[in-house]
């Protein structure tokens, strides 16, 4: 797959791709000592694997519902760029995620990341 190419998703897992994405500025804002690692779309829907001090419970819901209705309404676009392995693991070390830093370290050396920024700051890391 060229460096530049995307995988082809359906509109659904599009959809949730972005979800995934909204979730995850959603948690960052709400908890800013939140360590991200992995967000897929699945097959029911996306989710995001995150590290807190704060165990999520059902009763967080309202809030994080209500802040990924606010970080949606913003409309800040999504902005992807195909970037190498190294360059991922440096920006994920600026954005003090050591979780993607330890996937992207573990990818063999060839394997090329894309980042995707929404926002003021908001990082996501990409293995391929």
């Amino acid at each position: 797959m060229p460096a530049d190419a995307t995988p082809k998703m359906t509109d659904l897992e599009r959809i949730r791709h972005s979800a995934a994405h909204v979730l995850a500025t959603a948690l960052m804002k709400i908890w800013p000592e939140a360590q991200l690692a992995a967000g897929p779309p699945v097959e029911t829907g996306f989710y995001y694997d995150v590290d807190l001090p704060h165990r999520i419970s059902p009763a967080d819901f309202e809030r994080i519902e209500a802040e990924m209705k606010a970080v949606t309404k913003a409309n800040q676009p999504f902005v992807r760029s195909a970037v190498s392995r190294d360059e991922a693991i440096k920006l994920g070390s600026r954005a003090a995620w050591p979780r993607c830093q330890t996937v992207l370290r573990r990818a063999s050396s060839s394997s090329i990341s894309s980042t995707a920024s929404r926002g003021r700051g908001n990082l996501a890391l990409h293995q391929r």
